[in-house]
């Protein structure tokens, strides 16, 4: 599946000049197919992530890096001369500021994902949750985290907050370690289908799916687990500081 955001739609409309706004009306279905046309099949999620990445880094909304962007020489844009007249801008928005709740856990090394509804349909990203002002972020995430991701929640931990934007949307997310509740229930290392909860992959298997920029960032923040059962039971309760050690005589 194609990714569409703000860094691709302008990546597609300078590369085959299309008029107009890429948001919406006939500019937005030309932008779609041009993207669907463009994607390559055989890794779809690096393909995505690499033109979401020129976009953001190369093929700018102003003064964009054309002589460092590894599709110059097939961009209509940059031959007209006019890189910058496309897409068309409009009057900017109010930006719209919300807050979400992100946590990261894992079953037996693998990561609990679910499909995106704030950002991008069809990615996958760590459960999130919109969280009111005022309101404990953990709090609300521990008591969501059955709805979300098909399991009762043990400890969170606060990890730290990140910003991403997405158009005139600013997302504050603060990203919480998840320690799950050992469920009897479920096989050890059972995989759940597409649709029917979360989704449950190794590291390594991310290149291979769908996901975005918030991904990176939360996925950034923490290491690979090294303890298998981790995510699966209670951590051991302390029992107190370590008996001072005795000095040499």
């Amino acid at each position: 599946m194609a990714a569409l955001d703000g860094n691709v739609a302008r990546v597609l409309a300078r590369l085959q000049t299309i008029p107009g706004d890429p948001r919406t009306g006939a500019s937005r279905a030309a932008v779609e197919a041009a993207a669907t046309a463009f994607l390559n099949p055989g890794s779809p999620g690096d393909h995505n992530q690499a033109l979401m990445e020129l976009g953001a880094l190369v093929c700018l909304p102003r003064a964009p890096r054309c002589e460092a962007c590894p599709l110059a020489g097939a961009c209509l844009a940059r031959a007209s001369g006019r890189p910058e007249a496309f897409p068309r801008s409009r009057p900017r928005k109010a930006s719209v500021s919300v807050r979400l709740a992100a946590g990261v856990a894992r079953r037996r090394k693998r990561l609990v994902l679910v499909e995106d509804a704030f950002l991008v349909p069809g990615h996958l990203v760590v459960p999130l949750l919109e969280v009111a002002a005022g309101d404990d972020a953990g709090q609300a995430l521990a008591a969501a985290w059955p709805r979300l991701a098909g399991r009762p929640v043990a400890r969170v931990e606060f990890a730290a907050t990140v910003r991403h934007a997405v158009l005139e949307r600013r997302y504050a997310v603060e990203v919480f370690e998840v320690t799950e509740a050992p469920v009897a229930s479920t096989a050890p290392g059972r995989r759940v289908t597409p649709g029917a909860g979360p989704r449950l992959l190794l590291p390594e298997e991310l290149a291979g799916v769908p996901r975005g920029g918030l991904m990176r960032k939360i996925l950034a923040l923490s290491a690979p687990d090294p303890d298998p059962e981790r995510s699966s039971r209670p951590a051991p309760a302390r029992r107190g500081p370590a008996p001072p050690k005795r000095s040499g005589g």
